[in-house]
């Protein structure tokens, strides 16, 4: 059974709210549905304020990424030259 505050938002309501990490997200969405605003929009919406991330920020992310790639790559590599060479 569902909170009082909550028996308002149905269960599909509930499931899209529980899918969302941050609380202070949680609730501009749980505000949303309660005036009256469908699941899709609300969802449209939380994906919208996700894609707004600083350009600066995700290029950094990628570039640490590629690194750790590159890194574990060439630690391979070695491993299979010496194979090789075993061989």
């Amino acid at each position: 059974m569902l909170p009082a505050d909550n028996e308002e938002l149905g269960f599909d309501n509930m499931k899209i709210l529980a899918g969302i990490k941050k609380p202070d997200e949680r609730n501009k969405a749980q505000d949303a549905i309660k005036q009256g605003k469908s699941p899709d929009s609300v969802i449209a919406m939380m994906k919208k304020k996700a894609e707004k991330v600083d350009p600066r920020q995700k290029l950094e992310k990628e570039k640490a990424r590629l690194t750790k790639t590159i890194d574990e790559l060439k630690t391979r590599l070695e491993y299979v030259e010496e194979s090789l060479a075993n061989l």
